[in-house]
Parts: C-alpha cells; sequence; structure tokens
C-alpha cells in the first residue's frame, strides 16, 4: 500500500512542477556547499528573472532568499514587479536534504505565486486598456461603488484604507491595497468584460493615458479631477 502524501511532499512535487526540480536543487546545493559558495539558482522566467540563493548565516543557521523581478520593473508601479521573500532555517549539525527541499520549496512557491499575481493584475489593465475604461468617469464611479459595498460586508478589511471623495471616486492612497487584495481585482476584471461605459471620457493627454495604463491604474482616482 502506497503511503498518502503528506502536505511537505505536496509543495516540493507542485515547486518541482511550476518553478524548479527540487531534488535536483538539492544536490547542486551539495556541489556549491564544497566549494564553499552560495547556492545560487537562477530560473528561466520570461518576464525577467527569478533567483533562489542559500547561504550559511553560521555554522548552525542559514536563510533562503528568493527574488522575481520584471526586467521593467523601475517604470511600473505594478504590484510583483519586484517581489522578494526569505526563510531562515536553523539545525544542529548540517541542513539535511529534507529540511533543504522543504524550504527551497516554499522559497519557489511563494515566487510562483508573486509571478502569477503579476499576471493577473496585468491581464486585468489589458482588458480596461483594450475597451477605454481606466480614464472613463462612469467607470471609475462604479468601481468605487462596488469596492465599498465589497469592503462594508466583509468585517476582516480597513474601510479606511477605501474611501470614497466627493466626486464618487476612490482616494488616491486606496488603489495600492487594491492591487494587493485578489478579491478587490477578481471584482474589477468581472466588471470590466462586460461594462457599458456610459458619461464623459476624462479628457487626458496621451502620456497621462499611457502612464495610467503602465501604472497599474484600474480606474479613474479623485486626484485625477484636480489635475
Amino acid at each position: 500500500m502506497s503511503r498518502r502524501k503528506s502536505k511537505r511532499d505536496t509543495v516540493i512535487a507542485e515547486a518541482s512542477l511550476l518553478v524548479y526540480p527540487v531534488v535536483h536543487a538539492y544536490d547542486e546545493y551539495v556541489q556549491f556547499e564544497q566549494s564553499n559558495a552560495v547556492a545560487r539558482f537562477d530560473i528561466p522566467c520570461a518576464e525577467g528573472k527569478m533567483r533562489i540563493t542559500f547561504r550559511n548565516t553560521n555554522e548552525e543557521a542559514g536563510v533562503f532568499q528568493g527574488s522575481f523581478t520584471v526586467s521593467d520593473w523601475h517604470t511600473t508601479r505594478m504590484a510583483c514587479a519586484k517581489f522578494e521573500t526569505e526563510k531562515r532555517v536553523n539545525w544542529s549539525d548540517r541542513i539535511s536534504s529534507e529540511m533543504f527541499q522543504s524550504n527551497f520549496a516554499k522559497v519557489c512557491m511563494a515566487l510562483h505565486h508573486a509571478r502569477a499575481k503579476y499576471h493577473i493584475l496585468c491581464a486585468t489593465r489589458n482588458i480596461l486598456c483594450a475597451r477605454g475604461l481606466i480614464l472613463n468617469l462612469a467607470w471609475g464611479r462604479a468601481v468605487a461603488k462596488a469596492i465599498h459595498n465589497h469592503i462594508t460586508g466583509n468585517p476582516r478589511k480597513d474601510r479606511a484604507f477605501y474611501v470614497i471623495g466627493p466626486n464618487g471616486l476612490l482616494m488616491d492612497t486606496a488603489w495600492g491595497f487594491i492591487q494587493d487584495d485578489l478579491d478587490l481585482v477578481h471584482i474589477i476584471r468581472k466588471m470590466g468584460k462586460t461594462f457599458e461605459a456610459t458619461g464623459e471620457n476624462r479628457i487626458f493627454d496621451d502620456q497621462y493615458w499611457h502612464d495610467a495604463c503602465i501604472d497599474g491604474q484600474f480606474a479613474l482616482r479623485e486626484i485625477d479631477l484636480s489635475m
């Protein structure tokens, strides 16, 4: 009778399939260790680069560090365009293969989720740009109302960050929190696929439209109407 897979086994299998073969990573680590080098794993990534490193901080401790960086991260404020994570571990003799593989896999999955989130945000932005919604006043008000209703019905979310201004639009501070909340992003994405824009489009020059798309802005903000 086969052994039932543990949660650890599942994470390692997923990480190996989606990011980097975990068992192979441990074999590479052993080679790095023999040469007293920091173990570095560069993972192929079409958007930019993904990297995991492991180094000893002393004889009984070490740290895994992972990063996912989009090539043009410095020109976009999209969440997860530059993402970093780390896992610190301790041992009594030397790090075991089980401990290495388990923590390497956790870092892999953190990077995978960051990359997936970046794709969701980009796809949402592309839908809204293609449909000309981002700078549409009616769309901005509809988004503000939908998000306000969702936040009001969820006691776990802090309503102080999602204030609606006098023009019926969300304040500028809300958007950083919205990008970090995939529930809200999915609401906006679903609305954007079917929303029929009515009313005026705020008149902005081409550069403003370009900047709004690049920055991952999903709707007009109160601050936009004062510009």
